[in-house]
């Protein structure tokens, strides 16, 4: 069954795969979506010798087409016209059987559409205070979601995004409230009890090393919640007012930090997870058409230079995850 999404009318999609698009984003249908996905039988006799074969697939370009093919276990994707009006078709056996690096080309291609709109994503918390945004980025499982979800008030306080944010290059911030695995560690918020997490059993094994190198492996064993975000506790638009690091340290307070080393250090989290070189699929389409996947990281920089030119930045050099939201709001009443 097709599905349109339209990311705050920045981005459109159209799909009859599923993809790990918020429905938050769905919408009626749209004549000229950005991106299309189509699961569809391939039907192309070409020659041997004009693929190139590697060990395990052959790729080859045809009319400003990218194609990949697993020969042998019908895995088959196609990718053109990544400047325009992009098409993703993919075969059957593709979609049950690598959906994996469908959804990494899905999302890095949304991100490619952004920059074209001067925005970006960012790998962040992110949660309204008094009329701006504060912005959490952090490496994954480093207290990110603890942080968003346990400062939320449903007042002054509402969620936008516990994973990627949507950063203009005007300082506008726009949320993208995916679902949320809240692992394997208690949160209490007593303002909002809904988004109250107590999995006391996974969160005393989670404290044994080799427990939680299981856990890491097998992240599915701990998430002790899949929260969808209420309506009620989300808004969403705002502007960049706060960003703060989690970058640990002993010292328990949050310092002061420039606005040039918060944007090194957000964008090398980021591209940690969000890697725009981070598909082989892409990567290959980049190689066969000239197109320049280096110079849309440097966009990405641009952007988040201007959009966070009048944001005030710090870093939360602590270890204490229970004390991360406290020091959030003392710095932001300090300054």
């Amino acid at each position: 069954m097709e599905k349109y999404y339209s990311l705050h009318n920045l981005v459109t999609i159209k799909s009859d795969v599923g993809l790990p698009i918020p429905n938050y984003f769905s919408c009626p249908p749209v004549p000229k979506p950005d991106l299309t996905v189509r699961q569809c039988n391939f039907d192309h006799d070409v020659p041997r010798s004009s693929k190139k074969k590697r060990k395990d697939y052959s790729v080859w370009q045809e009319e400003g087409t990218l194609f990949i093919d697993y020969e042998s276990l019908d895995l088959k994707i196609s990718l053109s016209n990544l400047e325009g009006d992009t098409e993703i078709q993919v075969s059957d056996g593709f979609v049950t059987r690598s959906k994996k690096h469908l959804n990494t080309l899905v999302g890095l291609i949304i991100q490619l559409k952004l920059l074209e709109k001067n925005c970006t994503f960012l790998h962040s918390g992110c949660l309204t205070y008094d009329g701006g945004a504060i912005l959490i980025p952090a490496m994954g499982s480093t207290g990110k979601t603890f942080t968003t979800l346990s400062l939320i008030d449903g007042k002054k306080r509402l969620f936008m995004s516990d994973d990627l944010s949507i950063i203009s290059n005007g300082g506008d911030v726009y949320s993208y409230p995916g679902k949320i695995g809240t692992g394997p560690y208690v949160l209490e918020n007593n303002a909002v009890p809904e988004l109250s997490v107590k999995p006391l059993f996974s969160s005393k094994l989670a404290r044994i090393p080799l427990i939680s190198l299981i856990f890491g492996k097998f992240p599915w064993l701990y998430k002790s919640k899949n929260l969808e975000m209420p309506v009620h506790l989300t808004t969403d638009k705002s502007t960049c007012s706060y960003l703060f690091l989690i970058v640990g340290g002993s010292e328990n307070k949050a310092f002061p930090i420039s606005t040039s080393h918060a944007i090194v250090q957000s964008m090398n989290q980021h591209l940690d997870t969000h890697n725009l070189l981070g598909s082989f699929i892409l990567n290959y389409y980049a190689y066969f058409f000239g197109y320049d996947l280096v110079q849309k990281i440097e966009q990405m920089r641009e952007i988040l230079i201007s959009g966070l030119s009048s944001t005030q930045c710090f870093e939360i050099k602590s270890n204490e995850l229970s004390s991360y939201p406290t020091i959030v709001l003392q710095t932001i009443a300090e300054n």
